[in-house]
């Protein structure tokens, strides 16, 4: 190892010193800068992520490698919480003619996003036979089965499902003889004009869950969060009180992205399927696809001249299906007081290029083949080659590999500014690679402190805690501290933190999405996101997503610690051992030297 690190390292520095800046990241220029004078034209940054991109095998991909790279209009309006994401979800539901992709990890059937979903396809049953419809709408939806019980698998019942969906009994019904889904569905549903297919993702090891969230409808529009179909999104983010409260975002995209993403859905629907002949590794529970298979074509032309031009309702607090709700539950949630759906505000004024960087499910920790992927190297590509700053939205921060790179751009002059979640997951900080994210975050500060001593130019590493608008302080009740790493996965709640998996560079690219950075995205989820390149609707949704929040929490999440952190220059030798150790095992990502 010493001869190779030896031998590498050179070349190593030689790169990561190549685009030494020679101005100063300053909070006017977060999102606004056009750094490139370049439009929607392609510029340096892009090309390199590209080919940085490239390193990855085909088979490693989670769409077909042609639609890897694809184009498409993005909404300059993003959703934020789950009033927004899943009366959204409902509205896109409610519009289809021929196919509803839902995936996702967590699946509570009776929350309200689960509860939007059902009586939205119920709607849908509807309209369909009141038009005399001749052709059904497909309707398919996967989750994770460990990941929607916490590791338990009795959640894996709920899918072993027949005649379209439709499963006679009691289990976890309304009690009725027949006409009943195990989800909890409040009607018996035509296959003529509504076919409801469900599977669930099991991964043959246990670390390798689905962890991809996304609805793609009709092959024309789909949208990407990082939202759990699940209570704790909906909660009044100004007047939380005592209920948890996950902040998320939703991302909307139109054109032949959507075909790239269905591309990306059925890669995991087919792998899903356990008797496709091709992998062992996932057990599905109903045997699908035997009408309406995925041919990889598109539903007809789409244009942005009929693109719809969606206003999301109020969807009622009481479901007009009111089966939705079981004996015992709480009604659909009350919107907020004064709550308001989003104003529409329209697409991107043309195509921009996109990217399916998603990667897929492996499971065993730490293996070098598992993290050659396109969301590793989309990340990875971000933070090498911007040349002014990297904004990031994560709700933890814990994985070794991308906490490298943070240190090696900053050390090249680049700012990273990370709005992170105070206190998350701090119940198994045990299972994380760095730890809990204060522990990681005290690593980097120390790193970053010695690196001044060595070197007297470098960039900053400007982080803040997440404050919600009702200036709660994330990771505890308003008025009580924050949860220990001592605290019990049962007695752990989610207070206040921000769910959003968000990256900005230079503001020209964004990646958007459900990778976390922590270990388990990088080497052991299956996870779905998108890259957008363009600084026009990058401001946009920087402006929407990041610079308010990073704002507010310079004021009410800073100082990060109360003392500062100093440079221990003995732990700081032995993690730049460490540091370039990894960094040789991430030299499958292609480098560009000029």
């Amino acid at each position: 190892m010493n001869r190779i690190l030896k031998v590498m390292l050179p070349s190593f520095y030689f790169i990561l010193s190549m685009t030494q800046i020679t101005f100063a990241q300053n909070v006017a220029e977060l999102c606004t800068k056009d750094f490139y004078k370049r439009g929607n034209g392609l510029n340096p940054l892009i090309m390199q992520i590209k080919r940085t991109i490239s390193s990855v095998p085909g088979k490693n991909l989670t769409t077909t490698p042609k639609h890897l790279w694809t184009k498409g209009y993005v909404s300059n309006q993003v959703y934020r919480n789950g009033y927004e994401i899943y009366d959204l979800y409902a509205e896109l539901i409610q519009m289809a003619e021929h196919e509803v992709l839902i995936e996702g990890m967590l699946f509570d059937i009776n929350s309200p996003g689960a509860r939007k979903i059902k009586e939205a396809v119920a709607l849908l049953h509807e309209k369909r036979k009141k038009e005399g419809a001749t052709k059904p709408v497909t309707v398919r939806i996967v989750w994770d089965i460990i990941g929607s019980v916490k590791g338990l698998n009795l959640f894996e019942l709920m899918t072993k499902v027949k005649f379209h969906g439709r499963r006679a009994g009691t289990l976890f019904s309304q009690g009725k003889d027949s006409g009943d889904y195990q989800i909890g569905f409040p009607m018996k549903l035509d296959p003529k004009f509504v076919r409801l297919e469900l599977k669930a993702h099991r991964h043959k090891n246990a670390m390798a869950v689905n962890h991809g969230k996304g609805i793609i409808v009709d092959r024309k529009i789909a949208a990407v969060t990082g939202s759990n179909i699940v209570n704790y999104h909906f909660t009044d983010e100004k007047k939380p009180g005592d209920r948890e409260l996950m902040v998320d975002h939703a991302f909307l995209i139109y054109g032949k992205a959507a075909l790239s993403l269905a591309d990306e859905f059925y890669n995991l629907w087919l792998k899903n399927n356990g008797s496709d002949g091709k992998t062992t590794q996932y057990n599905g529970n109903v045997k699908a696809d035997k009408e309406y298979k995925w041919d990889g074509k598109p539903f007809g032309s789409v244009s942005i001249s009929s693109a719809p031009k969606i206003v999301p309702k109020k969807f009622p607090p009481v479901p007009r299906f009111k089966e939705t709700q079981y004996q015992g539950n709480a009604k659909l949630e009350e919107y907020p007081v004064g709550y308001k759906p989003p104003r529409w505000l329209g697409w991107s004024k043309e195509e921009v290029t996109l990217a399916i960087v998603g990667r897929d499910a492996f499971g065993a920790k730490r293996i070098v083949k598992n993290s050659i992927n396109a969301q590793n190297a989309a990340f990875v590509g971000a933070l090498r080659h911007a040349k002014n700053h990297v904004n990031i939205n994560s709700p933890n921060l814990n994985s070794f590999d991308l906490m490298d790179e943070i240190f090696f751009a900053v050390k090249r002059g680049i700012d990273v500014n990370f709005l992170l979640s105070k206190d998350y997951q701090n119940y198994n900080w045990w299972a994380q690679e760095a730890g809990e994210n204060e522990k990681a975050v005290r690593h980097l500060l120390r790193d970053i402190n010695c690196l001044r001593k060595e070197k007297k130019s470098i960039g900053n590493f400007n982080l803040r805690w997440f404050v919600t608008r009702g200036n709660a302080l994330s990771g505890a009740k308003k008025g009580s501290k924050g949860f220990t790493k001592w605290d019990s996965r049962v007695k752990t709640k989610f207070y206040n933190h921000n769910h959003t998996k968000f990256l900005t560079a230079d503001n020209q690219i964004a990646i958007v999405g459900s990778a976390n950075w922590d270990e388990q995205s990088w080497y052991n989820s299956r996870e779905l996101n998108v890259l957008i390149h363009g600084h026009k609707i990058t401001n946009s949704l920087c402006q929407k997503v990041f610079k308010d929040d990073f704002v507010r929490a310079e004021v009410i999440g800073k100082p990060v610690f109360k003392k500062s952190i100093a440079c221990d220059m003995k732990k700081y030798k032995k993690n730049e051992r460490a540091r370039l150790d990894r960094m040789v095992k991430r030299s499958w990502v292609k480098q560009i030297t000029k």
